[in-house]
């Protein structure tokens, strides 16, 4: 569900027909330019220009369907102008400055209930391995990687 709008994927259905809810990060868009730029292969100049374009969209390939993305002020209202109980929207910077808080409104969200030392003990190993550091921490991990592997974590042994 991640690069979609929030009307496209109303426009599929029900998000919890399918799934417990979605879960969206965003963030700070100086830092996006960045991340993106990787993810896109093009230079952070171009890539802004792609974010600041309200006719932004991926690219109609045989492997890849067309979406419209907007703008990046766009896309984040298309998430956060309605409130919706199937969808979570949490931001990146605050992932960082208050996992514990973050995390734990994400599982809070999906329903469920770890003890705070196992959702800490997921947290601490997921950031302790390089594999999973964001462009900003010098890796090359998407935030979805990092969300996916912290619930892993919690569902794993962890101890």
């Amino acid at each position: 569900m991640l690069g979609r709008t929030a009307a496209q994927v109303a426009e599929v259905a029900t998000v919890r027909d399918f799934t417990q809810g979605a879960v969206r990060s965003s963030g700070n868009p100086l830092d996006v330019a960045i991340s993106y730029s990787h993810h896109l292969g093009k230079s952070v100049d171009h890539t802004i220009s792609v974010l600041n374009n309200p006719g932004s969209g991926t690219p109609n390939t045989r492997t890849n369907v067309y979406q419209l993305l907007t703008s990046w002020s766009g896309h984040v209202t298309s998430w956060t102008r309605r409130p919706h109980r199937g969808l979570h929207v949490i931001r990146y910077e605050d992932m960082l400055a208050e996992p514990e808080r973050t995390f734990g409104s994400v599982t809070a969200f999906l329903g469920l209930k770890p003890p705070r030392l196992r959702l800490m003990r997921a947290i601490e190993r997921v950031t302790a391995d390089p594999a999973l550091h964001t462009p900003d921490l010098g890796g090359t991990a998407r935030t979805a990687q990092v969300t996916r592997a912290v619930c892993e974590a919690l569902a794993g042994d962890n101890e």
